[in-house]
């Protein structure tokens, strides 16, 4: 059987995807589930390998129908070697990942940081499409960034490419997973959030949240939307840490666009006008046009189209 599609592997802290992508971008069918972090990360790639002859058995196929297989990962990635040297939401450190997963699966195997998989998603299929350079941020249970430069990941001296999670915000703020104070991760992504909205309901804002409730960073978008005032407090807060992180990204690179993912962006109606706002006001005197800042268009999708994107070049594809 001639190899006619691509997979795409995105590793998450929460979810795991797995998706059969065509050579042009169209995502033929994929599947999800909670990330098995109880086993290390001996057990994802054991996951790994068990979703993708799930989802290729599901469709009647083999392995000798995939042409390449791509992988993004939340961490940093010491390429050409694909070792993951610190995944933090992962607890994976040092991982011999891309040589692990080319012998359990002999099929030519590319790996890379999950946000910049999801940003040469949405740069093939997505809102990137037709920008020459491209900033992405991924906002969910961390903060992940890529920067694209006519299509290329902007790698940097190390090859490592951009941490924007990292950048410190508040030198005397929370500790963040990475060993520092004050990265934006730290304050802005899902988890923080969501400690942030417990502090305010323990200071006794009023709130249809309870402190005692299972509830997580979307039921606190809800009741943002519903006028509560601990929701629209927590929302504010993410904002003002957000625009701090974008402006200086924009008058470090200008991006002509930039696009933010990951589960939180899908309440951007909630933020996003406030949030433009902002950042203009903080790079308008500097004689930077305000940047275009719009939602990803992939949604769960970014990750696997970035990931089967790494692999385009084994099936003849122009990358």
């Amino acid at each position: 059987m001639a190899r006619q599609y691509l997979v795409g592997v995105d590793i998450g802290g929460t979810n795991l995807k797995v998706g059969l992508v065509t050579p042009a971008g169209e995502v033929k069918a994929y599947t999800t589930r909670p990330t098995r972090l109880d086993g290390g990360w001996a057990g994802v790639v054991d996951q790994v390998e068990e979703l993708v002859a799930a989802l290729l058995q599901q469709q009647g196929l083999s392995l000798t129908a995939v042409g390449g297989l791509g992988v993004g990962v939340p961490g940093t990635v010491r390429l050409p070697q694909g070792e993951v040297l610190f995944a933090p939401n992962l607890k994976w450190e040092n991982v011999p990942l891309l040589a692990t997963l080319s012998t359990r699966l002999p099929v030519p195997v590319r790996l890379d940081n999950d946000a910049h998989v999801a940003a040469l998603g949405e740069y093939w299929r997505g809102a990137g499409q037709g920008y020459g350079s491209v900033l992405l941020l991924t906002l969910g249970t961390g903060i992940g960034t890529a920067f694209l430069w006519r299509g290329r990941v902007f790698r940097g001296r190390a090859g490592l490419g951009s941490e924007m999670g990292h950048m410190v915000i508040d030198p005397a703020g929370p500790l963040c997973g990475c060993g520092n104070r004050g990265c934006l991760e730290a304050l802005a992504a899902a988890p923080a959030l969501e400690r942030l909205a417990h502090r305010l309901l323990a200071a006794g804002l009023s709130s249809r949240l309870t402190c005692a409730g299972n509830w997580g960073v979307g039921e606190v978008f809800a009741a943002a939307a519903a006028g509560d005032e601990v929701g629209q407090k927590v929302v504010e807060e993410m904002v003002g840490h957000l625009a701090v992180g974008l402006a200086n990204a924009v008058v470090l690179i200008d991006p002509e666009v930039i696009i933010l993912g990951g589960g939180i962006s899908g309440s951007a109606d909630l933020f996003l006008p406030a949030l433009s706002e902002e950042v203009a006001r903080r790079v308008g005197r500097m004689a930077y046009p305000p940047p275009t800042i719009v939602p990803a268009a992939l949604g769960n999708l970014a990750g696997i189209l970035g990931a089967a994107y790494l692999v385009r070049g084994e099936l003849g594809e122009d990358e």
